[in-house]
């Protein structure tokens, strides 16, 4: 887990990192992290960032090896960018393209994407990897493949998108209302896009089967920021079956106008309850911080 670094040495580029694995606290040299930057994903042991500029970098914290996305002025809905309008740099028109509104370099920093999740590592010099984002405010699905200079929106898929993973060749992606919309075949330009109408429950795929869960036995769930994993818990001490990790249910800026805390723990799917997370105490977690901790899977590739 990566915690949010307000209380850490500004003049330092140690960033802390927290094993659930062993309880133990590592510092990693990561002045990429700095406060003025916000992280909007983590995937494949790659962390996502946004700088207080159009730029969109990704970073790997063990090699410090950095990739660039296409900036934030190239999204299909960014219609002008210009620094010289300052407070109001981004002009942005909605889905419909009826409204036109600005936005300055903070909110779009902070607020236009909710989260960027990869279909394989950055660091794969021979494999094309696509990333996928969600519009933060309206939860529209935008999508590059490396080496790409814009974003471009999934057209097919506009259904309040709030989690989305990569699974055999397809992103899988959850709306607010328990839709899945399947999208593959990226390489085209014109996604092959499907639905599952499921009910407000969670499912996996079996073969060619779904079928509805109410436990995961020995399997523990990471969901937050992330791109959300699962993981046999017996193969990593510390951690236990059959419950979700989670570090953050709602996001602070969303197309429903909440504005909450952000709230972390454990949840037992066998009885029900909500424990702490043992780096985040609630005695000691204050749930304004911004951003909330993110978990992040270390790889060297």
């Amino acid at each position: 887990m990566f915690p949010h670094s307000n209380n850490q040495n500004q003049q330092s580029h140690l960033r802390l990192f927290f094993s659930l694995s062993d309880h133990k606290i590592y510092r990693i040299s990561l002045p990429e992290a700095s406060t003025v930057r916000r992280r909007c994903g983590s995937s494949h042991g790659w962390l996502v960032y946004l700088e207080e500029t159009p730029a969109v970098f990704v970073i790997n914290p063990l090699t410090r090896v950095k990739h660039h996305l296409p900036p934030l002025c190239s999204f299909p809905n960014v219609v002008n960018f210009s620094v010289y309008n300052v407070g109001r740099e981004y002009t942005l028109k909605t889905v419909e393209g009826d409204v036109y509104y600005t936005c300055s370099l903070k909110e779009m920093r902070n607020s236009f994407i909710k989260k960027v999740v990869f279909s394989s590592s950055p660091s794969d010099e021979d494999l094309d990897y696509y990333a996928l984002a969600i519009v933060n405010q309206t939860g529209d699905l935008a999508y590059c493949r490396k080496g790409d200079d814009v974003w471009r929106f999934v057209d097919d898929a506009q259904l309040y998108c709030v989690d989305v993973v990569f699974h055999k060749g397809c992103f899988y992606v959850v709306s607010k209302y328990g839709t899945i919309a399947v999208c593959g075949d990226l390489s085209n330009g014109v996604p092959n896009v499907s639905f599952i109408h499921s009910p407000l429950q969670m499912v996996l795929k079996d073969g060619w089967m779904w079928k509805s869960v109410v436990e995961f036995d020995d399997w523990a769930l990471f969901v937050g920021e992330n791109s959300s994993v699962a993981i046999r818990a017996s193969d990593f001490e510390g951690c236990k079956g059959n419950k979700i990790y989670f570090t953050d249910d709602y996001s602070e800026w969303n197309y429903d106008g909440a504005n909450g805390d952000h709230d972390l723990g454990v949840y037992d799917l066998e009885d029900g309850s909500v424990a702490a997370l043992p780096c985040y105490t609630r005695k000691f977690y204050n749930g304004r911080r911004w951003p909330p901790p993110i978990w992040i899977t270390p790889s060297l590739h």
